[in-house]
């Protein structure tokens, strides 16, 4: 039952989630803010300025992608 105890990891989880979410189609604005919380939620900006940072640099990219978009 080794598929089993795979499915009761929290890694598992999280890319169930994350599949479940781009299933939906999701816009890349969508994709980009998803892909930040994952990687917040999971502490890997290493701290709370950092992980502002990031958010501050993915609202530039994204306001520059509206731009050049459109």
């Amino acid at each position: 039952m080794k598929e089993q105890r795979i499915r009761e990891r929290a890694s598992y989880e999280m890319f169930k989630k994350l599949l479940d979410f781009l299933n939906t189609n999701p816009s890349r604005e969508e994709v980009l803010k998803a892909v930040y919380n994952l990687l917040d939620s999971r502490r890997l900006f290493g701290s709370e300025r950092n992980a502002g940072t990031a958010y501050e640099s993915l609202k530039q990219v994204l306001s520059d992608a509206r731009q050049t978009d459109g």
